[in-house]
């Protein structure tokens, strides 16, 4: 029987006696040794939020896939706090440490870890993690980690979701907390079921994206709109959310996903790409006053091709608030970051990656100012930095400009109805050397790139070009310039 927790703590460590396994070699047969040895070890639930009292209860699969009987050592490495306890057993024993065990093939075993919160009383010990390691003894280049998370729902006040599938952001979001006085533990949502239960009991969500795809998932959204309906404060950052909820060469977008990004962000998607990876703060606004975040290069992830524009939706009756504006190449600021106060819940939504912010000390001061804005009373808002919409047509300087591989602009189409519109470069003998549009296009805001070739596709030589801007009557040039 697998008894209580506290009679598997109370349980003397098993010896399970190793199998010294003999490998007879016949010449001539060509029989692989990764058939002949070779195991899965899997689990489908890696992370869990549990109460102070209960314990972690994590179920793992080992199964020998080779064709011959192996032995296996299996090691648990504890990092956890306090006198927290672990324990991890097969159906025929149980242990603290280590064990050995042999499997004929085709063999599954199914090996639990319990992970038991004794003591919470310090506010810092509330995150335990047990990484399970098995490898062959017969092959011990075969080997299998798994971390097993369990954070408890009192000690900690900041719940890390990360979804940016196998990359490593999480650091920059785990430093940056570690300079509030905030106490936060981090779950993996490629490897976690992260529901509306796991999110409930923590004063303040972290939810980055990444570059994974998808981006917040049917079974995400639902999550998260339980969690901020019940009063929650969320932080999400990525480069590619609203673009993949909201426009549909993303290939996620439907009309379910921009309802949900128009409904709780209280905003619309603007565009894809920036032009830019600077950023300037706004006078007054408590998150981002004297702040100018540069999203490339330095102690960063260096991550970002295509952050994405987001807007307050005209007409409406204003939730979003901007945080951060693109800096101003064009006649009008792009909204790189807001905040969403509802009276019921707050949001501070990022369009770009956190991750990517050139510093550390940037990245500890917004963090720092972001959990102020959730902890603080309700605000009211500024609605510094919103503005209208432009009323005639423009094109934006490229960016970046001298260039050696591409460059973008951006143009503006103002009113209600689709106009037809034509972006061409010339040379500096007046001489069409490539079109970049030419068709109709709906009113708003579009991106257009240029690669430096011609027409035919060929690289062009350095030098000085001209991208002339045509909408019906209204015409605008600028000049760049292509440095090989």
């Amino acid at each position: 029987m697998r008894g209580s927790p506290g009679e598997r703590l109370a349980m003397t460590k098993i010896g399970l006696k190793p199998l010294a396994l003999m490998c007879v070699l016949f010449l001539g047969v060509g029989v692989a040794w990764a058939q002949d040895y070779s195991f899965t070890y899997t689990c489908d639930n890696q992370g869990k939020v549990i109460d102070p009292d209960s314990l972690g209860y994590f179920i793992t699969v080992l199964r020998n896939t080779g064709a011959q009987a192996d032995s296996y050592r299996v090691i648990m490495d504890k990092d956890l706090p306090g006198i927290w306890q672990s324990i991890a057993c097969f159906p025929w024993g149980c242990f603290f440490d280590s064990a050995d065990v042999i499997m004929a093939p085709a063999q599954l075993e199914t090996l639990t870890v319990d992970i038991i919160p004794i003591d919470t009383s310090d506010v810092a010990t509330g995150v335990g993690t047990v990484t399970v390691r098995v490898r062959s003894l017969t092959d011990p280049a075969q080997a299998v980690a798994i971390p097993l998370t369990a954070i408890t729902n009192v000690g900690v006040d900041v719940l890390v979701v990360d979804d940016d599938g196998t990359e490593d952001y999480e650091v920059y979001y785990q430093a940056a907390l570690d300079s509030t006085d905030w106490t936060h533990g981090t779950l993996h949502n490629a490897t976690t079921i992260i529901g509306s239960e796991e999110l409930a009991p923590f004063q303040a969500v972290v939810w980055f994206t990444g570059e994974a795809t998808p981006v917040l998932t049917h079974e995400d959204r639902e999550a998260l709109t339980a969690y901020l309906n019940g009063g929650g404060r969320l932080f999400i950052s990525g480069q590619n959310i609203a673009y993949a909820l909201c426009d549909s060469a993303s290939g996620e977008s439907d009309s379910s996903t921009i309802i949900w990004f128009e409904s709780i962000f209280s905003a619309a998607y603007g565009g894809e790409y920036a032009s830019t990876l600077m950023l300037n703060g706004i006078a007054g606004n408590s998150i981002s006053d004297g702040c100018t975040l540069n999203i490339s290069g330095g102690a960063g992830a260096n991550n970002q091709t295509s952050p994405d524009i987001v807007e307050p939706i005209f007409g409406q009756t204003y939730f979003a608030y901007p945080v951060f504006h693109y800096t101003d190449f064009y006649d009008w600021p792009d909204m790189g970051a807001f905040t969403v106060s509802t009276g019921m819940y707050r949001v501070v939504y990022l369009a770009f990656g956190f991750e990517a912010i050139d510093n550390a000390t940037d990245q500890a001061l917004l963090m720092e100012r972001i959990m102020n804005y959730f902890e603080g009373p309700t605000p009211v808002e500024s609605r510094a930095g919103l503005v209208s919409k432009p009323e005639d047509s423009f094109l934006s300087p490229s960016y970046p400009n001298p260039f050696n591989a591409t460059t973008s602009f951006a143009l503006y189409v103002p009113g209600e109805n689709p106009k037809p519109v034509s972006v061409k470069i010339y040379n500096v003998l007046g001489q069409e050397v490539r079109t970049l549009m030419a068709g109709v296009l709906r009113p708003g805001r579009h991106i257009v790139v240029w690669d430096g070739k011609d027409d035919l596709g060929r690289d062009l030589a350095s030098g000085v070009y001209f991208c002339q801007l045509q909408v019906g009557e209204f015409s605008q040039t600028r000049k760049l310039v292509l440095a090989r």
